[in-house]
């Protein structure tokens, strides 16, 4: 049971290795899944739609495997943050854990929304009425966060069952699927495209890399899994392996059931294929319908490791530390929940005023860019401390071992890259941005800039320590 930062109770360890590989496949698959054939027709060719998403999946694999590594080592909760401030310090950890924690509740809130929208299929009131779409997002939302205040063993529960539900419609297309292929139909190529292999494959990668956020959910959560050096490698790896193989599936069946240039313009691909194929137009409801679990369980996965974000960041003193409560009844950072709540509340707000797609686009660049800068950080932790745990480690040792996260350093930059400038930008306004905070937060927790540790390399606090007396 992890410790608060007056020894008091902490969080508990109620999560099996189901329950941690529900949160893994769960918080990555989201909606996305049901628009990814559309999303790859519109940027590139089959071919290089399958090799962009081998890349990915290879590129997430080394990504799984270094944070399982990670995890193993320091089984607390926090995940990327806990690594980084191992590895480097408080003040990196702080950034890593700034714009992660903070993007958590933009993607609760989009994700929320688009099930509020799917919602008004069977609604029409929602689709019509700004205020009925808010009150219901509204309520969905503080639903799931009082239910993970009432336990971690609850919110996994819930958890397992959507996971289950939401793989019903993924089930019933590839079963239809499969009986419809049509080799001709794949070798299709979309007219509209432009530009060529180094033009569509960075983008391929920078869209297909988006379905694996979500992969490092139960690391999130180490602190209340059960064996954690057991059950989170292997929830890691094996949901990673199994949400792979959804995705090639997913991915090689649509460029053979439905031509390119109508893939690349449809709105719900899924569910017109389904409707195609079965000659019904039950296909949009019923993909509605378990798009709004999937969602609902998605958003339900997030709520739950956002929360641990700025828990792990308040027990290293570089966040307020009334987000590093606990409830003594629940064990759960109910503190951290209920903030998490009203940021997402906040968002889901300024979501239903007029003229915020743009607000939404930013919003998604710095999640991006979010992800990019924790998974990095994690495989570069990996890298640093290499020789503290290992003292007598030789030089072709060292190499060895680095090899796995050196590779997916460079997946990462690539897949950056194919992101373009902008997000780049975001992302580096909004580290920017939170250097103040750390330095009244670290100042006020402790009285000093510098690091209470002894991180591998602390220059950056040294920089800062300068900078301010």
């Amino acid at each position: 049971m992890d410790k608060n930062n007056n020894g008091e109770i902490g969080l508990k360890r109620e999560m099996g290795f189901w329950a941690a590989i529900a949160l893994v496949i769960g918080n990555t698959i989201g909606s996305g899944i049901f628009l990814l054939p559309q999303n790859l027709a519109a940027i590139s060719t089959p071919a290089i739609s399958i090799a962009g998403f081998i890349l990915t999946a290879a590129g997430a694999v080394l990504i799984a495997i270094s944070l399982s590594n990670m995890a193993c080592a320091f089984p607390k909760s926090g995940s990327c943050v806990v690594y980084t401030h191992e590895a480097f310090g408080d003040f990196a950890a702080f950034i890593v854990g700034w714009v992660f924690w903070l993007c958590q509740p933009c993607g609760v809130a989009a994700i929320i929304t688009a099930a509020v929208r799917y919602l008004s299929y069977l609604f029409p009131i929602l689709g019509t009425s700004n205020l009925a779409a808010l009150i219901t997002s509204s309520l969905i939302l503080w639903i799931l966060v009082v239910l993970n205040i009432k336990g971690v063993k609850e919110a996994s529960a819930f958890q397992i069952i959507t996971v289950i539900l939401k793989l019903i419609p993924i089930a019933l297309f590839i079963i239809l699927g499969a009986a419809h292929f049509d080799p001709s139909i794949a070798h299709s190529v979309n007219p509209e495209l432009e530009g060529g292999v180094s033009s569509q494959l960075p983008a391929t990668i920078a869209i297909t890399m988006w379905l694996f956020v979500g992969i490092e959910s139960s690391t999130i959560t180490a602190g209340e899994i059960k064996d954690p050096e057991k059950n989170i490698k292997r929830s890691t790896i094996y949901g990673t392996l199994f949400v792979i193989l959804l995705y090639i599936i997913i991915t090689i069946l649509a460029v053979g059931i439905m031509p390119q240039k109508e893939l690349a313009n449809s709105n719900a691909p899924v569910a017109e294929m389904i409707e195609m194929m079965t000659g019904g137009h039950l296909g949009s409801i019923f993909i509605a319908i378990f798009i709004v679990i999937s969602c609902v369980g998605c958003a339900n996965g997030i709520t739950l490791t956002g929360a641990r974000i700025s828990y792990a960041i308040a027990m290293d003193n570089v966040f307020p530390k009334f987000l590093a409560r606990v409830n003594p009844r629940y064990h759960t950072p109910d503190t951290s929940l209920i903030v998490f709540g009203i940021i997402g509340n906040l968002l889901l707000i300024s979501n239903y005023t007029k003229g915020l797609n743009k607000a939404y686009i930013f919003a998604a660049l710095l999640t991006t860019m979010a992800y990019m800068i924790a998974y990095a950080a994690t495989a570069a932790a990996e890298i640093a401390l290499l020789k503290n745990q290992d003292g007598d480690i030789t030089v072709g040792s060292y190499i060895k071992k680095s090899i796995l996260p050196l590779l997916a350093l460079a997946y990462i930059i690539y897949a950056s890259y194919g992101t373009g400038a902008e997000s780049v930008m975001w992302g580096f306004l909004l580290i920017m941005a939170g250097i103040p905070f750390y330095i009244y937060n670290k100042i006020k927790n402790t009285g000093s800039i510098k690091s209470n540790n002894a991180p591998v390399y602390a220059e950056t606090e040294e920089i800062l320590s300068d900078i301010t007396e």
